[in-house]
């Protein structure tokens, strides 16, 4: 059994808005081990979070780099468990391993039986669904469609089953130079009653979350602009 604690640390969703955790356990100066999706992202978000180690001398990272192999990265990452240290992990916005890198790095932390420590910070799905009116109980979260239009096709004919069957929020990020096409698509896929929301650039000056129906967005479409955004629907 691991006596190494794996800190996950939420990261800003928008480039206005920064906070940090109050959870009196982290001190993020103990932590001289990360995991990250992209270190100069990761260095500077440990920089606005005034850690104060040396980066090049006091600190290890682990890039969660895709061109790497995973065998690599997990054994140098097993090693770290083994030390009993403080590890952190962070993806560049929001919290890890959700709709984030870092999934597989909890799952070896619980394999040594290390303590995996969720701290508290922004989630867009999170933030979208609570603030869409749409239902909060019942929802999937399907990440990114597919581009290939076939298999976008078929996902999207799933969601529309699955929200026509059980009144399931269906909910979908897009890369922000897609936003608008995304947009488009749902006005031609979904019946006039449907209630599509549009939730973009959550936390940030131009942020704007707004639920219509297909009908009304037909004859008022949304003005997009190229920052992150959480597109959320429900069939009535």
């Amino acid at each position: 059994m691991s006596q190494s604690k794996v800190w996950l640390i939420p990261t800003p969703i928008s480039d206005t808005a920064y906070s940090q955790t109050t959870d009196t356990r982290f001190n993020i100066n103990e932590l001289n081990f990360f995991v990250v999706e992209n270190l100069r992202e990761a260095r500077r978000n440990l920089r606005k979070m005034k850690y104060s180690l040396d980066f090049d001398k006091e600190v290890e990272f682990l890039e969660m780099n895709f061109h790497q192999k995973d065998s690599e990265n997990k054994s140098i990452y097993l090693q770290w468990l083994q030390k009993d240290v403080q590890i952190g992990i962070m993806s560049d916005a929001g919290i890890p391993a959700i709709a984030d890198p870092g999934q597989k790095y909890v799952a070896w932390a619980h394999d040594y039986q290390a303590e995996v420590i969720p701290l508290v910070g922004a989630n867009s799905m999170m933030m979208a669904l609570a603030a869409s009116g749409l239902n909060g109980q019942r929802f999937t979260f399907w990440g990114y469609l597919p581009i290939k239009e076939d298999a976008r096709n078929i996902a999207f004919k799933k969601a529309l089953t699955l929200s026509q069957s059980s009144y399931h929020t269906q909910i979908f990020i897009e890369t922000p130079y897609r936003n608008k096409a995304f947009f488009d698509y749902c006005l031609k896929q979904l019946p006039n009653s449907a209630q599509l929301c549009v939730a973009i650039d959550i936390l940030g000056e131009n942020q704007r979350i707004q639920t219509q129906t297909i009908e009304y967005w037909k004859k008022m479409p949304f003005a997009f602009i190229k920052k992150p955004c959480v597109f959320l629907f429900t069939l009535s």
